[in-house]
């Protein structure tokens, strides 16, 4: 199977169908186009009809790319005074507007803490099954530099935790320590329970966490 890979056609038709001609691809074969398909050149309409038109078999049918055109995504927020705000994402098939996919989720940051919760809905995931999850954490500053922190992910579809942290946090201008206990739980089709006590070092210059156990 062969795969060619083609950007900035700009709707120049005469030139893309040259370059089918020389690539001679067959039936099992791909074209993926980068971006850009229209604009510039004499001919966007064909170029549109060209690739919807031809079969899709490069993306699975919970993408949300079809063979003749693509889902609808929705996303919005919301800050309603400082310190809060909402978001939501959803993802809306082109023909039935049926929701495939939904995000949601709020945040706080106050003075003595912040918070989060996350809202997950996908009727199709990776591995083809749906996803219904929950995500909720937050921060608690007890003094200026040390606090105590908690997350949870729980499964709706399983109705289960998954995994559930408790910790301790220091941190000031240039780094932050978390020292936590994690308890992951058994969940269909997965590995059993366990429990560990990591340590995660975020360094402000870097932006992203290290861990350590």
């Amino acid at each position: 199977m062969k795969t060619l890979i083609v950007g900035d056609i700009h709707g120049c038709w005469d030139e893309l169908n040259d370059l089918l001609e020389l690539a001679a691809l067959g039936a099992d074969d791909a074209i993926i186009s980068v971006g850009d398909l229209v604009d510039r050149g004499p001919d966007s309409p064909r170029v549109l009809a060209f690739f919807r038109d031809s079969a899709n078999t490069v993306f699975s049918p919970g993408s949300g790319l079809a063979q003749r055109g693509s889902d609808w995504i929705i996303a919005g927020d919301a800050q309603p005074w400082k310190g809060l705000s909402f978001f939501a994402r959803t993802r809306l098939d082109a023909d039935t507007l049926e929701v495939h996919r939904l995000e949601a989720g709020a945040n706080v940051n106050i003075k003595w803490g912040s918070g989060y919760v996350r809202y997950l809905s996908d009727d199709q995931g990776i591995n083809g099954t749906p996803i219904k999850n929950l995500d909720v954490g937050g921060d608690i500053n007890l003094t200026q530099h040390w606090g105590v922190s908690a997350y949870g992910n729980r499964d709706i579809e399983q109705n289960a935790w998954v995994i559930r942290d408790l910790g301790v946090f220091y941190k000031d201008e240039c780094i932050r320590v978390d020292v936590f206990y994690r308890h992951e739980d058994v969940i269909l089709g997965r590995l059993g329970s366990s429990d560990q006590l990591s340590v995660r070092l975020t360094l402000a210059t870097l932006g992203g966490p290290i861990y350590g156990r």
